[in-house]
């Protein structure tokens, strides 16, 4: 199984349903999400009649359509469109990835163009589909957008129960369209690094500002919806989807950012540590045997690391000297007894 990179950010391109069912807008999204630096693009697979009941009414931002399942119907691409899409965005080096919503669809087939299959949020109860993805041998992204305090624990012991552990990434997520900065709840990722290894974060701000700094609280993988073409007016996320400009944005400070979860050794630190520390050197000439405290002495820059720990003469108060020295020599251990 792949795993993710410690220091690599995967970013994810989420073009869900803003290609509106158009083959040819979802195509364009995968060359715009390759010139925006995006790993991965991930489109959403379904059945309207295995995803919605028929009278079940559009959410109230929705003007085109009364019924969710004339909308979602709108909205479906095939088998084949998907598998073309798949070969494309491999074409150009980028990952492809599903969010499935019906089991029957994660065919043998399908399953082979797939690097990252998606179980959305809304998806998290589906035991069903859990089963199925976890047959197949591909890393397996779970959004937590739907689970409040409440339902979190329930939801992840179910997850934990039909998912193996070694395929799964879990992402933080509040589904909220589009969600307020002040209610991101970022410091959950702490939480769920407590049980989980991989974590991710799928954002729903209208801007580009939460997805860097989860990457800064641990968040190995992105995901930022993402429109067909810049300016696009009629997609359906719109309202928490970015173009390619502000994404390669976003991208490049994501680079950044996750610079400052390398865990590496400083390098040349011994000389600053030289050049900025303290060592105790003489404050004027010594003789042996006189008793001297810490007010013959000047506690000054460079540091080394022979010198007379300074807290131990601040502690002790009196030494006596083994040995004259002069102003400005540094005094050694060995010097005092």
């Amino acid at each position: 199984m792949e795993k993710l990179g410690h220091n690599k950010t995967l970013v994810i391109a989420e073009v869900g349903n803003n290609h509106n069912g158009s083959y040819h807008l979802a195509k364009k999204s995968v060359l715009e999400a390759k010139k925006a630096g995006a790993d991965c693009v991930k489109f959403q697979y379904f059945s309207s009649e295995k995803l919605v009941h028929k009278n079940l009414k559009t959410l109230k931002h929705v003007k085109t359509h009364k019924f969710q399942i004339d909308r979602m119907k709108m909205l479906e691409l095939s088998e084949k469109e998907f598998i073309a899409l798949s070969i494309l965005t491999k074409r150009l080096g980028l990952k492809f990835c599903l969010s499935f919503f019906d089991k029957n669809l994660i065919t043998n087939k399908m399953i082979k163009y797939v690097d990252y299959v998606k179980i959305a949020s809304s998806e998290i109860n589906n035991i069903d589909l859990l089963i199925e993805v976890n047959k197949h041998n591909k890393p397996i992204i779970v959004s937590t957008g739907l689970s409040d305090k409440d339902s979190l624990k329930n939801d992840l012991k179910r997850v934990f129960k039909y998912i193996s552990k070694d395929k799964l990434i879990l992402l933080h997520c509040i589904s909220k369209y589009p969600l307020p900065f002040e209610e991101s709840n970022l410091s959950n990722i702490y939480n769920l690094r407590k049980i989980h290894n991989n974590i991710g974060y799928s954002d729903h701000t209208s801007d580009i500002y939460a997805c860097p700094a989860a990457v800064i609280l641990g968040a190995k993988i992105i995901e930022k919806h993402f429109l067909c073409f810049e300016g696009q007016k009629d997609a359906g996320d719109k309202a928490v989807s970015i173009g390619t400009k502000k994404f390669k944005e976003m991208v490049d400070l994501i680079r950044v950012f996750e610079k400052f979860n390398v865990n590496k050794t400083p390098v040349n630190l011994n000389y600053f540590k030289k050049n900025m520390l303290k060592s105790p050197y003489a404050s004027k000439n010594l003789k042996k045997g006189s008793v001297i405290n810490k007010n013959d002495v000047n506690f000054i820059r460079p540091f080394n690391k022979s010198g007379l720990n300074f807290q131990k003469l601040f502690e002790r108060k009196k030494y006596k000297l083994l040995k004259d020295i002069k102003k400005d020599e540094l005094i050694k251990d060995e010097m005092v007894v």
